[in-house]
């Protein structure tokens, strides 16, 4: 997964995801229709993104393309992409326990492990990663997400562990940086 900062910046990948200032939610929107343009290959003019409130905005025109987007604390995450994906962003939150309860065991052993400062940047992770594959798979959080584990592995990529979609997944996180604070932003892809 590379991060890029502006739809001009996208460099052919297959999925294109954009970390940008959430500054309200007409420029959030322009920037997805540049990127959606930008990926399909066509003019601005000729994107159609429905947003419904409370909803997660869907591509209508060009066909083909996926979209998935996400914002915290004044930072936005898009992602496009040509089959199922979810995006998701987290803020790295110092000196604050993670929610045990919504952890899968192995996730809780995992941070239990881990120094305070390690422990928030991995949950960080982790959670924008569970975030990210429940988009993917259509479910958001009305699946419960300490029934599948998340699983931290190398260069940033992690797995999912879930006994209902066994491999179904792949998925990068990456930490940055912006509004002088640290963020956790997570892409999943199907197939």
């Amino acid at each position: 997964m590379r991060l890029i900062g502006h739809p001009d910046e996208w460099a052919g990948e297959l999925a294109a995801v954009l970390v940008a200032p959430a500054v309200s939610p007409e420029v959030r929107r322009l920037v997805l229709r540049q990127l959606v343009s930008r990926v399909a290959g066509c003019a601005m003019e000729d994107v159609r993104i429905v947003h419904a409130p409370g909803r997660a905005p869907v591509l209508v025109e060009p066909r083909g393309l996926v979209l998935s987007s996400a914002s915290r604390d004044g930072v936005a995450a898009v992602a496009v992409g040509r089959g199922p994906l979810g995006v998701d962003i987290e803020a790295v939150e110092p000196g604050r326990e993670p929610p045990w309860n919504v952890l899968h065991e192995r996730e809780r052993a995992l941070l239990a492990r881990l120094s305070d400062g390690e422990r928030e940047r991995e949950f960080a992770r982790i959670w924008a990663a569970k975030e990210a594959y429940l988009k993917a798979i259509g479910l958001g959080l009305a699946r419960e997400p300490a029934g599948f584990a998340i699983l931290p592995g190398e260069g940033g990529t992690c797995r999912a562990e879930d006994p209902e979609r066994p491999g179904s997944a792949r998925i990068w996180t990456a930490l940055l940086s912006q509004n002088a604070r640290q963020f956790a932003v997570a892409l999943a892809e199907l197939g």
